[in-house]
């Protein structure tokens, strides 16, 4: 028996229903999820429109960090310089503190330490999501606390673990910005010679 295989009018017939099939699936699905242009309608009946703004909401953009941006411009105080603590506070451990940092909005966490403080530190987006984060201290005065700050570390991540000698006594922590349209949990792991502020 004699194998003829497909004639030339039944390829091209066929090649124009693939290129047709094609040409809806792109314009139904592809456009509304990749590129976010919908001109069917379909990508916002079918929820592929949604996976466009999935994307867009990972895809945050964050100001680049300068130099200008890092600590006070203000003078430190005499109290900067004060010698280390002959005695430190008690080690403590505090193995899972949850900060909801809302959409759109700031939050601080922070603590008190003396100068010469240890501290091992180690936090993550519980859902991996990037926040702009400030690492810094306050120096205390004889009443409250000053208007100078030394950042220790600026960025845009989602995790950070690290360990840190406090070079004054004073607040260090955190301040967390979240840029994105949802609320990020911040778990925080804190282990040292520290007292919650």
């Amino acid at each position: 028996m004699e194998n003829k295989g497909l004639s030339k009018s039944s390829i091209v017939r066929l090649s124009l229903i693939a290129f047709v099939v094609g040409s809806i699936v792109f314009v139904a699905a592809v456009l509304p999820a990749e590129y976010g242009m919908d001109p069917l309608g379909t990508g916002r009946v079918m929820g592929f429109s949604k996976l466009h703004d999935q994307v867009k909401e990972i895809e945050l953009s964050f100001e680049n960090i300068k130099i200008e941006d890092l600590g006070s411009d203000k003078k430190a105080p005499s109290q900067a310089y004060l010698p280390v603590a002959n005695k430190q506070l008690d080690i403590r451990e505090d193995a899972s503190i949850e900060i909801v940092v809302s959409a759109k909005k700031g939050i601080e966490y922070k603590i008190i330490a003396l100068k010469g403080a240890k501290l091992k530190y180690e936090w993550h987006s519980k859902d991996g999501s990037f926040l702009f984060f400030d690492f810094h201290g306050e120096v205390k005065l004889e009443q409250g606390y000053s208007e100078f700050y030394e950042s220790y570390t600026v960025a845009n991540s989602n995790s950070m673990a690290g360990t840190f000698t406090a070079p004054f006594e004073g607040i260090h922590g955190w301040y967390f910005k979240n840029n994105s349209n949802k609320d990020i949990t911040v778990l925080l792991q804190l282990k040292g010679e520290y007292i919650k502020k």
